[in-house]
């Protein structure tokens, strides 16, 4: 879905600083957000689907887009966190094996 922001941003012949000036984020900000590499807030990627003028359906399909990739990080960090706390219990079990030794 963002490259498809990106091909809107630029079939509008905008620049990423002129979106960027618009939304009120830097330039940076915009090419790490078109790249994938950070998110934007709730409020800053509506602004930037007002700027770009999506349709209603276009926005919709953004907001899932979004909201699917979000939910996919979501559950990665959970798997990652789940496997911290596995390894813990493993090396707390180990380390009572020791003292009981």
């Amino acid at each position: 879905m963002r490259t498809k922001l990106k091909k809107r941003r630029q079939e509008l012949n905008l620049t990423q600083s002129d979106l960027a000036e618009m939304v009120g984020v830097s330039k940076l900000t915009i090419g790490r957000f078109e790249r994938g590499e950070t998110d934007l807030k709730s409020e800053k990627f509506t602004q930037v689907l007002d700027a770009l003028g999506l349709s209603h359906d276009e926005r919709m399909n953004a907001y899932d887009a979004e909201k699917a990739r979000i939910d996919k990080k979501m559950h990665e960090i959970e798997l990652r966190m789940n496997g911290i706390e596995l390894s813990q219990k493993l090396v707390l079990g180990n380390i009572r094996n020791l003292k009981l030794k």
